[in-house]
């Protein structure tokens, strides 16, 4: 009875760490699509500026 308790409590623990690496995971890539549609944003919005002076210059 021991033999199936531990192992319960192994294969237990194995599915909790497996759930938080995933939660990890998923955390790591919400950040990164954020940042890169932040970076995205900036890059059009400088684009906008540079073109907006190019025009105010003519």
């Amino acid at each position: 009875m021991f033999f199936l308790l531990k192992n319960f409590n192994l294969f237990f623990s194995a599915k909790i760490i497996d759930k938080i690496e995933k939660t990890v995971y998923y955390i790591k890539m919400t950040y990164r699509s954020i940042l890169f549609v932040r970076w995205e944003t900036l890059g059009k919005e400088e684009e906008c500026n540079k073109s907006e002076k190019k025009k105010d210059n003519r």
